[in-house]
Order: structure tokens, then sequence, then C-alpha cells
């Protein structure tokens, strides 16, 4: 779109506005005439602006609160609260394409960890359990300051289970 006809949009947009909501369509319909394409983009953006003038309305820590509200009338994640060998679940930190990850409490040892499931229907892949456990092999051998130690490997359910350091940061993103 052109400076001069951008111009001209955002003018209409900006009188449209300034009018009570049941005058905005007679508005366009007077000063575009037959321009059927200037009418449709001013509209589109008077349609854009009252659908988002109300999405701050509601806080959104309160919609986060329903959400986890509705999530735990659903039951919520199972092995919050469980313990697996000498760890108390605490809550789910993440979950990708080969298992769960969540922070638990070392009832022992008093010291918070992470623990890393492999998912349900990941089990009957025998090439993801492989990879499961060599995973566990590679970070067992691996001693630096950025990767976590990992402490032990655990069975729950007849599914391996990585327990590990937990570290504290900001989620590694590939952006």
């Amino acid at each position: 779109m052109d400076p001069e006809r951008w111009k001209l949009v955002d003018d209409l947009l900006q009188t449209a506005l300034s009018l009570p909501p049941d005058m905005q369509e007679e508005f366009l319909q007077q000063k575009c005439g037959g321009d059927a394409e200037l009418k449709q983009e001013v509209g589109s953006l008077l349609t854009s602006h009252h659908k988002a003038a109300n999405f701050l309305d509601v806080p959104a820590i309160n919609i986060l609160a329903e959400a986890l509200a509705l999530e735990s009338e659903d039951g919520g994640d199972k092995l919050v609260g469980q313990v697996i060998s000498h760890y108390r679940v605490l809550g789910n930190l993440g979950s990708g394409g080969m298992g769960v990850v969540y922070e638990a409490e070392d009832l022992r040892l008093g010291r918070h960890v992470a623990i890393k499931l492999l998912q349900e229907s990941d089990l009957s892949k025998s090439k993801l359990l492989q990879r499961f456990e060599h995973e566990a092999r590679a970070i067992s051998s691996l001693n630096h300051p950025n990767i976590c130690t990992l402490y032990e490997v655990e069975e729950f359910e007849n599914k391996p289970v990585i327990v590990m350091e937990l570290l504290e940061g900001k989620p590694w993103s590939s952006d």
C-alpha cells in the first residue's frame, strides 16, 4: 500500500474510532463511496481494534490460575506427590520428545533434584530405551559446571528414571 493510500486508511480509521460504534458503518459507507477495497480495509482494522480492545481486561495471572485449576480438576499430573525410590515428586518441569522431567526432593539428603522418566508410549520402542540409557551413560561421564551431574539411575513401575542435579536458570531455546 502506498503512503498516500495508507494515510487515507488511517485518517478514516481514526475518525471512525471517534464515533459511537453504531455510527461507524454508516460513516464508512459515506466516506468510502464505491471503493469496496478501501471500505474493507478500514472495516477490517475497526474489527481488529474492537476485538483487541479488551484483551488486557483480564490479567494474565487470572487466566493462568484458571487453566491450572482446570488441570487439577482433571487430576493434573498423577506423579506429583508420589515417591519414586527416595524422591518425592514436587512438580513437572517439562517434557520433550523422549521423556518428562520433574523436580523432586531427595528425602535422604534433603536436596532438590531433577528426575527424567521415559514417556509411557516410548517404552515399547527399544531404540528409545537404548537412547535413554545412552544419555544416562553420557551424562555420567561428563564433569563440567554447565552440565548437570547424574546422581543415579532408578526404575519406577518398570520404567527407567534418571536422577540428576537440578539446575536453575532460563529454559534453553534454539531460537
